[in-house]
């Protein structure tokens, strides 16, 4: 029993230590059509959303192979990740500042032109 208590005083110190920090958020699951942050391009993410439920399934995401979303004053592009099968992407005339299509594996055309992007 002795060695047990402190095994024990050890795990309740470290139950009592951790903490939920609730400025942690979890990542974001842009599948889901209300966690997309640019209202337009969430808007326009809805005509992929066949069923309506504000949630793209796999079967809804790897029909989509061509994004043109020209010349709609488009300020970010975050989510355009979960369209893995994506090959032509044109987002020129736009506003964004940043654009990150690393998950993007199957992009075989990129037209950004005219926007701010940084990075």
């Amino acid at each position: 029993m002795k060695k047990l208590l402190p095994g024990l005083a050890a795990l309740m110190f470290l139950l009592t230590s951790c903490s939920k920090d609730d400025d942690i958020l979890p990542p974001a699951d842009y599948r889901s059509l209300a966690q997309i942050p640019d209202p337009i391009f969430r808007e326009y993410c809805r005509r992929f959303d066949t069923d309506g439920d504000g949630f793209l399934s796999e079967a809804e995401i790897s029909n989509v192979t061509v994004l043109i979303i020209n010349n709609m004053d488009i300020r970010s592009l975050e989510g355009v990740e979960v369209f893995t099968e994506i090959e032509h992407l044109s987002c020129h005339n736009n506003r964004l500042a940043k654009l990150d299509v690393s998950k993007n594996r199957e992009l075989m055309f990129l037209y950004c032109y005219n926007n701010q992007l940084k990075s």
